[in-house]
């Protein structure tokens, strides 16, 4: 298998002008890199890139790495995979590395100095996903069963062999996702992934089904107490009064659209709750069940929550990962827990939300028509 491993970047600047060209820069990724040298044994500083054919999109590298482990790893060692499924994004050149930076999974500071997990041999892995069209993106053509993603985790594994010499063996795994990514946990736990700690940073757009049969597999289990899941949401929102489809607006003169809320109007005619607060919370209101009958229900709490995120979408990751990486049960900051069941999310109508589909305030019509000219 062909691997490359990328330029020496300078950690520090290349993390501050990677979030920089995220939110707008149209520099391209090569203008980003620069050459530094590491004095502290982790070999080309902990980061690196590689191509793993199955994931496809054309003929470029497409998983980013980063990793601890210094020059001199004895053989054998065994190493913890951490796994970041990406969410969606424009396809312009450096999407990935952009991507690895909102990750916030580096490992090693600029002078190479492990900072992340110092003392636990890690490889964190973020895949290139399937583009669709548009800013969609999704792992489930390309990682959809446990095959394919331990062939993900092998190649990882060999790259990391070859850049360092030395034989390794697979540990523990981690498996992470950020918003659109969360379809790719789904897929994977509902073919029988079984990975040792979830890290949910605001994915849980769809059904939080697989989470929840997880959860109670290793809550049940001998190993509950060193396993965890952590989920991180957004709080949603309803229409604003007086406008339960959502309203027409003058902005510099054109006619634009804001939709309700957290509901979307699609072409088969319904309304479409695009938010991540209820699958979560229902999540969290499982994880209490299971919890209540539990004898380790105090200690086993802290390893598995979810909590509303003080932070921006896109901050999420790269305010939780390093902490959790480090430590799975760590109160991180700008978090909370979520509001008792009995205060149902502000973009649905209906008391019964925690059991039946949510339903849009204000009712089903469509939105209004388009202003004429």
């Amino acid at each position: 298998m062909h691997a490359v491993v990328d330029g020496r970047r300078a950690g520090d600047d290349f993390m501050r002008d990677l979030l920089a060209g995220s939110r707008g820069s149209t520099r391209g990724s090569a203008e980003l890199f620069e050459f530094a040298e590491f004095g502290e044994g982790v070999p080309l500083g902990g980061r690196g890139t590689f191509r793993h054919a199955p994931l496809g999109g054309g003929s470029g590298d497409n998983v980013e790495a980063r990793w601890n482990l210094a020059e001199g790893t004895a053989a054998g060692t065994t190493v913890d995979i951490a796994v970041h499924l990406h969410g969606y994004g424009s396809p312009q050149a450096g999407f990935l590395a952009r991507k690895a930076a909102l990750a916030g999974v580096e490992l090693v500071d600029s002078q190479g100095v492990v900072r992340v997990r110092s003392g636990r041999p890690t490889l964190v892995l973020v895949p290139l996903g399937h583009h669709h069209s548009g800013v969609r993106w999704s792992f489930d053509g390309t990682l959809p069963d446990v095959a394919a993603f331990d062939g993900l985790v092998a190649a990882g594994l060999a790259f990391l062999a070859r850049t360092l010499q030395v034989t390794l063996a697979r540990g523990r795994l981690t498996l992470m996702a950020h918003s659109g990514g969360g379809s790719g946990i789904n897929t994977l736990l509902a073919a029988g992934l079984d990975p040792h700690e979830i890290l949910c940073f605001d994915s849980m757009y769809g059904s939080e089904g697989p989470i929840v049969a997880w959860m109670r597999r290793r809550i049940r289990s001998t190993a509950a107490a060193t396993c965890a899941l952590r989920v991180f949401y957004t709080a949603c929102s309803g229409p604003a009064a007086g406008a339960p489809g959502g309203r027409w607006v003058d902005v510099a003169g054109k006619p634009t659209y804001q939709a309700p809320g957290s509901w979307t109007y699609r072409d088969d005619g319904r309304w479409h709750l695009i938010t991540t607060e209820v699958s979560a919370r229902r999540l969290q209101h499982a994880i209490d069940t299971e919890l209540a009958a539990s004898s380790q229900a105090t200690a086993l709490a802290r390893c598995y929550r979810v909590q509303r995120a003080q932070v921006g979408h896109n901050d999420i990751p790269a305010t939780y990962t390093a902490r959790l990486l480090d430590d799975v049960t760590a109160d991180v900051p700008q978090a909370v827990a979520p509001p008792p069941v009995t205060s149902r999310p502000g973009c649905v109508a209906n008391a019964d939300w925690l059991t039946q589909a949510p339903r849009k305030p204000g009712g089903d019509d469509p939105p209004p028509p388009r202003p004429g000219p």
